[in-house]
């Protein structure tokens, strides 16, 4: 509960994480780091890239705060 509460509240920017996705029916792992916090939309700047791929390869996403901690909660997530 106290990892979904920080991660809600912006406070894990600079971590390292990796995220399940489903991509054409499939099951695809990404590695990220959380790059910042947008407070006014409660959203995180992610960069992600793929299991074959170096974080010089990475493109960047933003997500909703609650999208990630239902993906954390959900074990789609990993801090």
């Amino acid at each position: 509960l106290v990892q979904i509460e920080d991660l809600l509240a912006g406070r894990y920017v600079g971590q390292y994480i990796c995220h399940l996705w489903e991509e054409n029916d499939e099951e695809v792992f990404y590695h990220g780091r959380i790059r910042k916090y947008l407070k006014g939309k409660k959203s995180y700047v992610i960069s992600y890239w793929g299991e074959s791929e170096s974080f010089d390869d990475a493109s960047d996403f933003t997500f909703p705060a609650f999208k990630l901690a239902t993906d954390f909660y959900l074990k789609d997530l990993t801090i």
